[in-house]
């Protein structure tokens, strides 16, 4: 069964396509950060998903880019929906650590 909520998905194919997967990839940077001390070995996921999350915002989100009332609809409406997945996104993320990285 596909995971809906993959962080190898994330960071290997492509990076973030949307306001959703940004949305679910700010939850993951939230959450690893406690993660960290107790496996240093997330300290580099995290690094990546961090310079991930930065192209997005770089590309969709800069002063220099044409930000639309759509875009910002866009992103409202994925942060809602995050929300209401949080646990689902959490539960991804303990299986991401504890069966991906061992």
């Amino acid at each position: 069964m596909e995971r809906r909520f993959d962080l190898n998905k994330m960071l290997l194919n492509g990076g973030i396509r949307n306001e959703l997967d940004l949305e679910v990839a700010l939850v993951y940077d939230r959450l690893l950060r406690p993660m960290i001390k107790e496996n240093p070995q997330l300290k580099a996921i995290r690094k990546r998903l961090r310079d991930t999350i930065e192209d997005y915002e770089t590309k969709n989100w800069s002063a220099s880019s044409t930000i639309t009332s759509e875009q910002i609809k866009e992103s409202d409406l994925a942060e809602l929906n995050v929300e209401k997945e949080i646990h689902e996104i959490k539960q991804s993320l303990i299986r991401f650590v504890q069966h991906d990285l061992s």
